[in-house]
């Protein structure tokens, strides 16, 4: 028996909804590059289209009509946490992931 294990892009691990509970902020970042902003727990706020590169140090763009807004550095802590900081450092937001119900 052969066993292959096949780890998802970082492309693929960003597709979610991620949330700061203490704070009520977040992204839904979705596979169709589309980004909006959650703002004490409701989806709405800025919206934007989004890109991040395949290899470390992985960078996360955001996007509005095509035009740069806010370039973050990102770390996958794990499947379920990500920590997004300001390029030229500054301050960190631990991000987790929401599961569906």
């Amino acid at each position: 028996m052969l066993l292959i294990s096949c780890g998802k892009s970082p492309q693929e691990k960003i597709v979610g909804k991620w949330i700061d509970e203490e704070q009520g902020w977040g992204l839904l970042i979705t596979a169709d590059g589309k980004v909006k902003e959650i703002v004490v727990g409701e989806t709405g706020g800025t919206e934007g289209t989004w890109e991040l590169n395949d290899k470390e140090p992985f960078v996360f763009k955001i996007l509005e009509d095509g035009e740069l807004q806010v370039t973050i550095d990102l770390t996958f802590i794990n499947d379920d946490e990500v920590e997004f900081e300001s390029q030229g450092g500054g301050e960190k937001i631990l991000l987790k992931l929401k599961k569906s119900n």
